[in-house]
Parts: C-alpha cells; sequence; structure tokens
C-alpha cells in the first residue's frame, strides 16, 4: 500500500507527554492503516496497553475508515497511555510447589507404593485404601516421582487508566536496590537470593508475564518469606543426602553403614 502522509500525534498532561509520527496508508477497500514506527510502539509500549499487529505481525497496528477517525482513535490511546496512575504497590512472593507422583494411602494412614503393599488387600478393594497423586502429574498415570519449588518476592503494581481499566505488572524486588538489610534472618531478603542464577528461567522455560499472572501469590511478610526459605532448605538437605546416589558403590555404603533409617518417614 502506497504512503499517504504522516500523521503526527502529541498529547499532554501535567505529568507526561507523547509526540510521535507515524505513516499513513490506504487500502483497496478504502480503510485507512498506520503501523507505528518500532520507536512510537516502544514509548507507548512502557504504558502497558496492548496493541494489534498487523497481517504480518508487525505490532503497533491501527485502522479507520476516515483519516480524522484513525487521527482520533490514535489520539485517544496516547491519551489512555499517559492517563496511567499506580495505585498500588506492595510485595508479593510468587510461587509455585509442584509435586509428581502415584501412591496409595493404607487404611491406617500410611503412604505405600501401590496396592499390592496395602495390609488389608480386601480394605483396598472396597476402597478404604486410596489413591493419590501430586498436583502436577502428566496426563495419562505414568510419571516419575519428583517435587519441585519456585518461590520469588515481586513489586505488584497495580495501574489504573481513565477509562476505569486496570492493569497489574510484576516487577522482580531486589533487595540490594531498596535498602533491605543483609541480616540473615531477614527472611524476604533471604528468599530473594534463593534461586537459578539466570534470573528468567523457571523449570527449564521462559518466565513470562502470563506465568506470573498464573501463579498463586501471597504476601510478602517475613513470616510468610520464612516458610519458602524452609522449603528450599529442605531441598537442599535432599540433595546433600541424594547427589551421591548415581554412583551405585554409594547406596551399597549407605546400606551397609545402617543409615537406611535416615530415610523413613
Amino acid at each position: 500500500m502506497p504512503k499517504l502522509k504522516d500523521l503526527r500525534i502529541l498529547v499532554t498532561n501535567e505529568n507526561d507527554k507523547i509526540d510521535f509520527t507515524t505513516p499513513v496508508s490506504v487500502t483497496k477497500d478504502g480503510i485507512f492503516t498506520t503501523t507505528l514506527p518500532n520507536h512510537a510502539y516502544n514509548e507507548l509500549g512502557t504504558y502497558g496497553l496492548a496493541m494489534r499487529e498487523n497481517r504480518i505481525g508487525n505490532p503497533g497496528y491501527f485502522e479507520a475508515k476516515t483519516l480524522e477517525a484513525l487521527e482520533k482513535e490514535l489520539t485517544d490511546f496516547a491519551k489512555e497511555c499517559i492517563s496511567r496512575e499506580l495505585v498500588e504497590d506492595i510485595l508479593v512472593i510468587k510461587y509455585e510447589i509442584n509435586t509428581q507422583c502415584y501412591y496409595i494411602k493404607d487404611e491406617d494412614g500410611e503412604t505405600v507404593p501401590n496396592g499390592r503393599w496395602c495390609k488389608n488387600h480386601k480394605a483396598f478393594d472396597e476402597g478404604k485404601a486410596i489413591w493419590k497423586e501430586g498436583n502436577a502429574v502428566p496426563p495419562g498415570r505414568t510419571c516419575t516421582p519428583s517435587f519441585s519449588a519456585f518461590a520469588r518476592v515481586y513489586h505488584k503494581k497495580t495501574y489504573q487508566y481513565q477509562s476505569g481499566k486496570k492493569i497489574i505488572n510484576y516487577e522482580r524486588y531486589d533487595p540490594a536496590y531498596n535498602g533491605r538489610t543483609t541480616n540473615p534472618n531477614d527472611w524476604i531478603n533471604g528468599l530473594c537470593n534463593i534461586g537459578a542464577h539466570k534470573e528468567t528461567v523457571l523449570f527449564g522455560q521462559s518466565l513470562k508475564d502470563e506465568d506470573l499472572a498464573r501463579m498463586p501469590e501471597v504476601e510478602a511478610t517475613e513470616e510468610n518469606g520464612r516458610f519458602f526459605v524452609t522449603i528450599f532448605k529442605m531441598l537442599f538437605k535432599m540433595n546433600e543426602l541424594f547427589s551421591e546416589f548415581n554412583q551405585p558403590g554409594a547406596i551399597e555404603l549407605f546400606i551397609k553403614n545402617n543409615t537406611l533409617p535416615q530415610l523413613t518417614l
């Protein structure tokens, strides 16, 4: 589509200003369209409002039946952007605790690997010994027993626009830049410094905004921080116990030293 003209969009308020120029084209059906230049798209994108993509996937696409309507749509969108106000900023702990396992809970409450281990097979047949499963079991009924945990402190920032729309952003909280202490009993600080070296990785996948949005959260209090730090410490202790067991000799030595009762729950 040939370029018709450039539109300049300028909106201001007492605190902010948006000023950009974007090229306008007309389709064969008489629709006026524009796809924002990268600098304009990036500037508007900082305000958190979604924009459409054009037919080849480039973001920042707008269209209208007339040039005046297109200019108004762009102006209204820019005004909505700079109307954004931060209405809430709190610290939360986003977390995910995944278990993958199947087992039987016997009629006396003991956990056993499967139905054949039940003390009373008749009770199992009558449903008094019940199959249990983890909270993240994949489709089907086979999985390797595993446990994984993620917890991290975020600023939960809620923004409101003149239209009444609200958007929530999660920004990683770093105590090094927020005046937190380095006291090891400061549990929020401790939790911020536990985790993967690459902060954008969660269970081998990129941690995106939608991942954070779906995760449960609790208020980032010291008591709640201590809870998650304790979970991580439990995993670290498991690592100390199990990390050498890929070597058969280590297992044989463990059994020979009669330390198997350490694993009994």
